[in-house]
């Protein structure tokens, strides 16, 4: 007998130096580096004595399970790997590609099984749903009759080919080339058992190393792409046990594309589907994702936690460059190997500007950060993050960093969303400046004065333009998740606080749209006058602090709307403050804009400029695309709206100080705006000689009518019946809503 002897591949270098001395029986000698040798074992040219037996062969053809009816043929081999006698066939029994032979009469326990037909795709059965496809695979009857055919046999089996007739033998060759393919995938542990014992259902580490080998082969292929795509890596694999590294760097492209937990799932329903109760291992830990030779040894252990020295980082406007050190005994990246499993969030065209721009770099253990430079008005925080390959989070560093205040704040969605608010608002607040002129007598009218009745046309425009800004605004109520909504709350508030307070001083009680509610439900309750400006109180001293305290004035750019003065909100506030009677808050506010010094008083009593030194908030009166508004503007023809002015915060503060007992404050007070605008008054109470300045200049802005009504002199100034202090709720709305009723004594004018 002449022993040979085969060597394996290469193992890792050590650089010992040794070698391995080998001697023949006829006496040579051959060597080689022990370094490179990484198994030893013999094979004879004497041919193994075998004796004839019988076996029952079953198993499963799976590459997804093959769908019942798939043709399985049997061939028994010699020791060479040669047909020997006549193959036998059979169908598959299932959609679980279960197939079985009868007892049978094996001269050699060798033997080639191979399945074709149909198949579950899990990736994506659609693109192969048509199409039969052919995977066989070798097994040594000796280790067990069953013999599963699947994607690893498939791979293998040239390779287990061209071994046998390089004289090795056939269980060894079986053995070296499963050996090989599953180092191939850095999945050398799972070696133990031969994958023709092994099936994708199993539940164990081996179905997981199967289904994980599997899955990549599918992604975004064909039948006859599938097909062609197999044939090519189980030749490529033939000759030496290995792949191309175009091959390698394909098969990762294609792995790292999968959603695993997505195509996991399907495989686990069509099972079900079948009868058959299934569980998947974490298929992440069966990929080599950073190449260095074993799959799952760069996950992230959390019990194991990274450790670094900056967990928040605070730039400024001007940015700058930081660094963290990190240590953790996994490979981290500034961006995961792989995304498939990673959370997908619906996408969202944004209303804001706010993005940080920054760059990472992450190497030996220092992470650097790079703030830019801000380019927008408000900066959105931006987490930093360490991943490992599979995209757990390791390390997280929060970054933060001032605004610029020249800086841009919406996109053009925020601008189109701005005009809106802005069309909605000017024509809403004309129309209440005009009804309040009108109703008050500050200019003479045919069309709107007391009694009123429930068909008035102007009740209409004064009760649906304030909703249709309301509306309009739920948009960023209801979606205060998104930092970029949520940014332009302090706008959407203020806002709707001023539509709500309008409605009231006109109708009392109104619908209130909460969040929860059906913007679009047009069957709600009226709100009580007190409940509404209560929750008007609350919302905007919520958002107080996140607006800009800086000078009003004229606002004509989208950007700047959007950010509006802290000075409106004071006066809307103190406006709402003092129709609850609360005058030492209302007060404190209209203070803080007197004492920042930022507005003057004009000589001009009504007709105001766009941008008069005492304007407080202005904006134009345009409609959606720009150009005035005829409706909006009618009897005025403005191309601008009013809506607060300095004067207006005088005299409000002169009516606080009256209310809370000084009446000398009082009168300093009321006295600024009598001369600014020459003046005379004829009363010497304070209260009606603020009324008597407040029905010459408050046309430019309206608001006189409520200020009647919280001073108590509306019926006697203006000599309306108790009733008539509401007007009636308009009978379109009585009609669209169900639940709406009519303001007292206005009964006799309801009709449905």
């Amino acid at each position: 007998m002449l022993g040979l002897v085969a060597f394996g591949h290469a193992a890792l270098a050590q650089n010992t130096g040794y070698k391995m001395n080998v001697k023949m029986t006829d006496g040579s000698f051959f060597s080689v580096p022990a370094d490179d040798v990484s198994e030893v074992y013999f094979t004879t040219t004497e041919e193994k004595q075998f004796t004839d037996t019988y076996y029952t062969v079953s198993g499963r053809a799976e590459k997804g399970p093959f769908k019942s009816g798939t043709t399985i043929t049997m061939q028994p081999l010699d020791l060479t790997a040669n047909a020997l006698g006549t193959a036998q066939t059979t169908m598959t029994f299932d959609d679980c590609g279960n197939y079985g032979f009868r007892n049978m009469l094996f001269k050699y326990p060798y033997v080639q099984v191979s399945a074709n037909g149909l198949f579950f795709n899990e990736v994506d059965d659609y693109n192969t749903r048509d199409t039969q496809i052919s995977l066989q695979g070798y097994a040594d009857l000796q280790n067990g009759s069953k013999v599963n055919v699947n994607v690893v046999t498939h791979l293998i089996s040239e390779r287990v080919v061209n071994l046998v007739i390089g004289g090795i033998d056939f269980d060894v060759a079986l053995s070296q080339a499963q050996g090989e393919l599953l180092s191939a995938f850095g999945l050398q542990r799972l070696n133990d058992k031969s994958f023709t014992q092994v099936s994708i259902s199993d539940g164990d580490d081996y179905a997981a190393g199967l289904l994980a080998i599997t899955m990549p082969l599918l992604y975004s292929r064909k039948g006859s792409e599938l097909i062609s795509w197999m044939t090519r890596l189980r030749y490529d694999f033939a000759d030496d046990g290995k792949f191309t590294e175009q091959n390698k760097e394909q098969y990762k492209k294609d792995r790292n594309n999968l959603s695993l937990s997505y195509n996991v799932q399907r495989l686990i329903e069509k099972y079900h589907e079948y009868g058959l109760s299934v569980n998947v291992k974490d298929l992440k830990y069966f990929y080599d994702w950073d190449d260095d030779g074993v799959a799952g040894n760069e996950i992230y252990d959390p019990s194991q936690p990274a450790t670094y020295d900056v967990t928040s980082i605070n730039a400024p406007m001007e940015g700058g460059t930081y660094t963290v050190n990190v240590s953790c005994n996994v490979p981290l990246y500034t961006s995961p190997l792989y995304y498939g499993d990673a959370n997908s969030y619906p996408y969202y065209e944004p209303f804001i500007q706010s993005d940080m721009s920054l760059t990472t770099t992450y190497n030996n253990g220092v992470l650097s950060i790079t703030v830019n430079p801000a380019q927008y008005r408000i900066i959105s925080d931006r987490t930093v993050v360490l991943y490992d390959a599979v995209g757990n989070i390791a390390v997280s560093v929060t970054v933060s960093q001032e605004g610029n205040p020249s800086g841009t704040f919406l996109t053009e969605l925020g601008k189109n969303y701005v005009m809106w608010v802005c069309q909605y608002l000017s024509s809403a607040h004309a129309r209440y400046r005009i009804a309040d002129a009108k109703y008050t007598g500050m200019t003479e009218n045919n069309d709107f004065h007391a009694p009123l009745e429930v068909y008035n046309s102007n009740l209409n425009y004064l009760f649906s333009y304030p909703y249709q800004l309301i509306r309009r605004n739920m948009e960023a109520f209801r979606n205060t998740s998104s930092p970029s909504v949520y940014a332009l709350l302090p706008m959407a508030v203020l806002t709707n606080s001023l539509a709500y307070y309008e409605l009231v001083t006109m109708f009392g009680g109104v619908p209130y749209i909460s969040q929860e509610q059906d913007m679009y439900n047009y069957s709600i309750p009226r709100t009580s006058q007190e409940e509404i400006l209560n929750k008007l109180v609350e919302n905007l001293t919520s958002v107080m602090d996140q607006l800009q305290d800086n000078k009003g004035g004229y606002i004509a750019s989208e950007d700047d709307i959007a950010m509006p003065s802290k000075d409106l909100a004071r006066v809307v506030l103190a406006d709402i403050y003092m129709y609850q009677g609360n005058y030492s808050a209302a007060k404190s506010l209209l203070e803080e804009i007197v004492n920042a010094r930022r507005y003057s008083l004009s000589a001009t009593q009504n007709g105001l400029g766009a941008n008069d030194a005492e304007i407080i908030w202005s904006m134009p009166t345009t409609n959606y695309g720009g150009g005035t508004t005829r409706a909006a503007a009618i009897d005025y023809d403005a191309t601008y709206t009013i809506i607060k002015t300095y004067s207006d915060v005088l005299l409000s503060l002169a009516e606080c100080e009256s209310k809370l007992g000084n009446d000398t404050k009082a009168s300093e007070y009321l006295s600024q705006v009598k001369s600014a605008k020459s003046i005379e008054t004829t009363s010497a109470d304070v209260i009606a000689a603020i009324s008597e300045v407040r029905s010459k200049i408050q046309t430019d802005f309206g608001g006189y009518f409520a200020f009647l009504k919280r001073t108590g002199l509306a019926q006697s100034t203006l000599g309306l019946e108790e009733y008539q202090l509401l007007f009636p709720i308009p009978q379109s709305e009585l009609n669209a809503n169900p639940m709406m009723t009519q303001n007292p004594g206005y009964s006799s004018f309801v009709t449905r």
